[in-house]
């Protein structure tokens, strides 16, 4: 008799789970469908489409050629199936992303959804802090420099037009990538306070012009005058060197007489090594 029992309760218990499982599975099908239903619907509709793109923040990069990726991103679908060219599936995230990995020279972008049809795009651009520029030998053996432009973090983001004089500040060396664009000249901590250092010997009147981060562990400075007068060559110090200190020692340097007249006439100089600890060794032209 128990036994019996024991099977009669099994039994009632199984076809309890059973009817159980074919609800949640009934309840998960609607679920689905309605959830379907309003992709569709959203997605294929005109309610929510995207009719009116703004773009804002643009100086050199071209309008068209980011609406084009913007409209590109756009449609692409959500698991294959649904539009995302509308305010509600849009993905901000891919659209970001595309912008920026497309124009190295975009630093920030910002979408916001201006009403059910409308998305404005910010587009902040890098702004140059001078250009790092590499050598490359041509068939003639006649060697011309390649410039991309630099940002203030020293990512370099863009070819530099070919330009005479010193418009804009060069950095030579440091980066070793193929394809630079995309890439660092150096780690942003080390650059950021080579700007600083570089931008500080202004106080001493002398003009530098460009800025070398040698292999062989050597930085080298070169200056040119301004106005007629100033300083024109080169100063050497060890990579690795504490800034501060070869603030202190070019400072040192030009107190000495073959230097005394900077600010009124230009001086010619070979170079001032600084890479012997607290003695400076220079050599005038």
């Amino acid at each position: 008799m128990l036994l019996g029992r024991h099977r009669i309760v099994s039994q009632k218990y199984r076809d309890k789970q059973k009817t159980l499982r074919g609800i949640i599975i009934v309840v998960v099908l609607v679920f689905l469908i309605a959830i379907i239903g309003l992709f569709s619907w959203v997605g294929y509709g005109q309610k929510f489409k995207i009719n009116n793109i703004e773009i804002k923040g643009l100086s050199t990069l071209s309008k068209a050629s980011v609406l084009e990726l913007v409209e590109n991103t756009l449609n692409k679908k959500l698991v294959f199936i649904f539009p995302r060219n509308n305010t509600v599936l849009i993905s901000k995230r891919g659209i970001s992303y595309d912008i920026k990995n497309t124009f190295k020279q975009s630093s920030s972008v910002e979408i916001i959804l201006k009403d059910l049809n409308s998305i404005e795009i910010n587009i902040e651009e890098r702004k140059p802090v001078g250009v790092w520029c590499t050598s490359r030998q041509l068939i003639t053996e006649v060697y011309t420099e390649k410039c991309y432009f630099i940002d203030d973090t020293g990512y370099i983001f863009s070819d530099a037009p070919k330009f005479s004089g010193n418009l804009f500040f060069k950095y030579y060396g440091g980066n070793t990538n193929a394809l630079p664009i995309g890439s660092r000249y150096l780690s942003e901590k080390i650059f950021k306070e080579r700007v600083f250092f570089l931008t500080s010997l202004a106080s001493l009147k002398i003009n530098p012009v460009s800025y070398r981060w040698g292999e062989n562990t050597d930085s080298t400075i070169t200056f040119a005058p301004q106005n007629e007068k100033g300083l024109k060559g080169k100063i050497i110090f060890n990579n690795n060197d504490e800034l501060g200190s070869v603030y202190d020692y070019i400072s040192s340097a030009l107190l000495h007489e073959d230097f005394k007249y900077l600010d009124q006439k230009i001086i010619e100089f070979d170079y001032v090594d600084l890479r012997s600890g607290n003695k400076i060794f220079y050599k005038m032209e």
